[in-house]
């Protein structure tokens, strides 16, 4: 098995062509003709996923962040790509195609809440989703179960009503805000949350919930390494779980 059969796997899945046009998406660093030994599964390929790889014999690391997102002026011995280099780890990330695809963060992060009518609600090009719980809750209610969920506190600003539509999106969210109250949801899920958005979505009687980027997309490496390796039983699939840039802080209650 080859870099290319994992690659042309995954943009079955989830094809880089779906990706949002500001992405850097594919195979990244490596070689598509290269033989795979054992592949690494993670959200980012920081530096101790990259010694990970290189520690159990994996060289191929499968990303849902980019390993190189924007123009690259250098390369130098202590960045991660010249570590996958010099130790012969390609890697091939999925980003946005994740994000908005079929089976992909966001229509997991329903799955986790228990959402139900899922429909996609597009923000500039960019798809996120929206459902319907089973029973309306308060955002205090939501908040717990939120907490609960993604193993953190979070920030989140009460609406003033009660709970019913939600819109959800995985990552950096904040920016999707004016389509999730265009869309009259009655809450909206996300991370990256900044004050204003904060206020903004207070004045506009929506509940807003910050979970946490890491929080809100690491729950995708477990299925994207089942799914692999149930297609290629023969190749050992290992997930990569690193904390070392989740969210550390005590956010607290109310924003």
């Amino acid at each position: 098995m080859t870099v290319y059969d994992i690659y042309r796997h995954v943009d079955t899945l989830f094809p880089f062509s779906s990706a949002a046009e500001y992405d850097n998406v594919g195979l990244l660093i490596g070689d598509m003709n290269a033989p795979v030994s054992r592949v690494l599964v993670a959200l980012d390929c920081t530096k101790s996923a990259a010694e990970k790889a290189k520690e159990i014999g994996a060289n191929l690391i499968v990303t849902h962040h980019p390993v190189i997102f924007e123009p690259l002026k250098q390369v130098l011995s202590n960045s991660v790509v010249h570590f996958c280099i010099k130790n012969g780890i390609n890697v091939i990330s999925a980003h946005t195609n994740v994000d908005m695809g079929k089976g992909g963060i966001n229509d997991k992060l329903c799955e986790m809440l228990s959402l139900t009518d899922i429909e996609p609600l597009d923000c500039d090009g960019f798809t996120i989703r929206k459902g319907v719980l089973a029973t309306p809750v308060s955002a205090e209610e939501l908040a717990k179960r939120c907490e609960t969920l993604f193993k953190m506190p979070i920030r989140f600003t009460d609406g003033r009503r009660e709970i019913k539509s939600v819109a959800v999106c995985s990552g950096s969210g904040g920016g999707m805000l004016s389509a999730v109250i265009d869309a009259k949801c009655d809450a909206y899920v996300t991370s990256d949350v900044k004050h204003s958005q904060f206020i903004s979505a207070y004045d506009n009687d929506l509940s807003i919930f910050d979970c946490g980027h890491f929080n809100t997309e690491d729950i995708i490496v477990e299925p994207i390494k089942n799914t692999l390796s149930a297609a290629f039983p023969q190749t050992d699939f290992v997930a990569y779980h690193g904390k070392e840039i989740s969210n550390t802080c005590d956010f607290g209650g109310k924003k």
